[in-house]
């Protein structure tokens, strides 16, 4: 029994070893991948899984990781270009490769009212990937949701990967997302919102947290709506990409980030093979749904505190916030009278 047992964990941690290799390169049977890359701060993180179509922002290692979530976490540097051959990805060398330095598998938990997430960043394993807070993969029917619910101090990106789902807060606005939208909202000084489905059968997506900079943390907070169609789009040697957020083969997208941000959908073909770009001292993730993807961001570098769903950067500022909230005052004034429809 030990020694099957010793022969099965081998049989795993060979099997992750070689997940992890086939992610730096990016080579690919077909499937899409997410890119997280951004400069950081100090905070939580993690979600994943998937498949490939066309509005996730991930892909799956197709043989090694079938049903499996996970995600990997890159230590800051990438410089890219995509090809459909190892031959010609070789001609289109590294400078200064990043390693994969960890990689999680995201597990199910119950979170809101009624609704399931896969998370990533922000659970045991990463507390945080500076500037990324969280990094949820959401699955919900109704009548569950998010209902009524603070936030201050950082920004929540929600990209639907299948289904609608509606919002609103305390300030009058609403919004509604489908397939394939993105809402980039920054809490700023503080917001009341829901998040509730808004079609029949299970919605599916994914919310990542980005940190705000002191400077940023108390600022009117606003929104970056974008509806599938209007996402920036690119295509390069059987690699497709949505750009939420950044540049990719020379095409931006149109949304502004506060907290220097990468956030990228691609799908590859068979064959094809993947060399993204990130700027040097951005830490990245990788994220799997089926298939690969990333994000990367510029880290802050400021000291971070999180309580729920107020993030700031001590914990007297953490108590002004709950005490805001809780008195309804400086951003919290229409907290009492609102409630959602």
């Amino acid at each position: 029994m030990a020694d099957d047992a010793a022969a099965k964990k081998k049989a795993t941690d060979d099997a992750e070893a070689a997940a992890a290799a086939a992610a730096l390169a990016w080579p690919t049977e077909g499937g899409r991948r997410v890119l997280l890359a951004s400069r950081k701060t100090s905070s939580s993180s993690a979600r994943s899984s998937a498949k490939t179509r066309p509005f996730l922002c991930l892909a799956v290692l197709l043989l090694l990781i079938l049903v499996v979530t996970a995600v990997f976490l890159f230590p800051p540097a990438i410089m890219s270009s995509s090809s459909s051959s190892a031959a010609a990805a070789a001609s289109v060398p590294f400078q200064s490769p990043r390693k994969v330095v960890k990689k999680v598998l995201s597990l199910s938990q119950s979170e809101g009212q009624g609704a399931t997430v896969r998370r990533s960043i922000g659970g045991h394993e990463v507390r945080n990937l500076d500037p990324f807070l969280l990094l949820d993969e959401f699955s919900v029917s109704k009548p569950g949701g998010f209902p009524d619910h603070p936030h201050r101090g950082f920004e929540t990106v929600t990209y639907m990967l299948d289904g609608v789902f509606t919002h609103q807060d305390f300030s009058g606005h609403t919004g509604t997302i489908r397939t394939g939208d993105v809402q980039w909202m920054t809490a700023g000084r503080g917001i009341v919102h829901s998040e509730m489905p808004a079609a029949d059968g299970v919605q599916k997506g994914l919310q990542l947290w980005i940190n705000l900079a002191s400077k940023d943390k108390m600022i009117e907070p606003r929104y970056q709506e974008l509806e599938s169609k209007d996402i920036s789009q690119a295509e390069k040697d059987g690699v497709a990409v949505r750009i939420i957020a950044g540049e990719a083969f020379g095409v931006r997208s149109p949304v502004y980030t506060r907290t220097p941000t990468m956030y990228m959908d691609f799908t590859m073909q068979p064959g094809s093979q993947l060399h993204q770009p990130i700027p040097e001292g951005w830490n990245a993730v990788v994220y799997i749904i089926e298939g690969e993807g990333v994000f990367a961001g510029q880290p802050l570098n400021e000291p971070v505190v999180q309580q729920g769903p107020f993030v700031m950067n001590s914990r007297a500022q953490i108590q002004q916030a709950m005490e805001d909230y809780y008195y309804g005052r400086n951003g919290f004034e229409k907290a009492s009278q609102w409630s959602s429809a």
